[in-house]
């Protein structure tokens, strides 16, 4: 698994504004679609990410957005990972710490637990035998969130 956090100043936007409202960015697409551009914007925040959060984060970003792009034809959708996300980078496992999880080794093995630390370089997942297990980037071929 890679560690690819989503890049490039649109990103970065996004995630300056959710980090002011104690949300991370998770994932961004920007695309166009017929004669409009879509962004997708994938984020978290412990607890869930209220309504009224996130009607403020999106009155703050679309100017910064049109602005960024080009376009004021924008439609702007919030996501939110959900409980069983597959993880797509390396990145999540610092953004979903006290999340519990699967993680599918390239050995063949899995393990089930809970995130308790991460950085670049390592995750810690403790079972719930209270086993501590350390997993590198490079040992993951899947990992999913758990309820």
């Amino acid at each position: 698994m890679e560690w690819s956090p989503p890049e490039g100043e649109i990103a970065e936007t996004v995630a300056e504004v959710l980090a002011a409202h104690d949300a991370r960015l998770v994932d961004i697409s920007v695309r166009p679609v017929k004669t409009k551009t879509h962004v997708v914007v994938v984020a978290f925040q412990q607890g869930g990410i209220g309504l009224d959060t996130l009607t403020e984060v999106h009155r703050l970003l679309r100017p910064r957005l049109e602005s960024m792009l080009g376009d004021d034809r924008l439609h702007v959708e919030f996501s939110s990972p959900g409980i069983t996300r597959t993880m797509k980078s390396f990145h999540e496992f610092a953004i979903f710490i006290g999340s519990d999880v699967t993680v599918y080794l390239g050995d063949g093995t899995s393990v089930d637990g809970r995130i308790t630390e991460a950085d670049d370089s390592i995750a810690v997942i403790q079972t719930l035998e209270g086993e501590i297990t350390r997993v590198a980037p490079d040992q993951i071929t899947k990992a999913r969130l758990r309820e």
